[in-house]
């Protein structure tokens, strides 16, 4: 039993498995929420608590999924670029609502960069942890290296990032909800600015204008963080 274990340890450490594991815990996440219209039922929530369950149980070192991470990761900026179809379909609605759109993607940039900072004095946490956090909100593509040429850390850039972008994906409808939030291109903003493609993802859910207006935020909130990086 024993040798078995330290065999399927030593199978967990290559790229194979924890693309494999990726692909069919999220493949049985949707299975299980595609029967529930929650969206704390989140497909990718789920797939991660399957994930860490199934490293947890076996005393597998979860660091060793980066392996398999790393090519998943490859794909990140194809699927953000995949947004683009939405907001060619709603290219008139952009042009209409630019001003809008540019104002509200400041606001979004100076409102996250300004919490991460404030936040991380008051409770006194490390410089360089401080500047991983700062690209929070944008997508890992340009996170990561952003956290790097701050003197960060770009593994705790991707954490931050991928807890906001889940948080967001999860909540993001209640807020819409709960604010009584009846325009397309603020929520779509509001969803892409402060949670990126994980959010924007959700938005796709919600209509295409949300999906439009949350795509053509990542990318304008990415290009402004980077711009309000080089004054910090």
């Amino acid at each position: 039993m024993t040798d078995i274990l330290k065999e399927f340890s030593a199978l967990a450490q290559t790229p194979l498995f924890g693309v494999t594991i990726a692909l069919v815990m999220f493949s049985f996440a949707k299975m299980i929420t595609s029967r529930f219209s929650t969206p704390l039922m989140n497909p990718l929530l789920i797939s991660t608590i399957f994930i860490w369950a199934i490293y947890y149980s076996f005393g597998i070192p979860i660091s060793s999924f980066d392996n398999g991470g790393k090519i998943i990761l490859m794909f990140l900026p194809l699927a953000t670029a995949a947004l683009a179809f939405s907001m060619y379909n709603k290219r008139k609605l952009i042009k209409k609502n630019l001003v809008p759109i540019l104002a509200g993607c400041i606001v979004g940039v100076v409102v996250s960069v300004g919490s991460v900072l404030i936040l991380c004095h008051i409770f006194g946490i490390d410089e360089a942890v401080t500047k991983s956090l700062i690209p929070k909100s944008v997508t890992t593509a340009i996170a990561m290296p952003l956290a790097d040429s701050l003197g960060g850390y770009s593994s705790i850039a991707s954490a931050g990032v991928f807890v906001t972008g889940l948080f967001g994906a999860v909540m993001c409808p209640y807020f819409i909800k709960w604010t009584r939030l009846n325009n397309s291109v603020a929520a779509g903003l509001g969803i892409g600015a402060s949670c990126h493609a994980l959010g924007t993802a959700q938005a796709v859910k919600i209509g295409e204008t949300e999906s439009a207006m949350g795509g053509i935020a990542i990318g304008i909130c990415g290009l402004l963080t980077v711009i309000v990086s080089l004054f910090i």
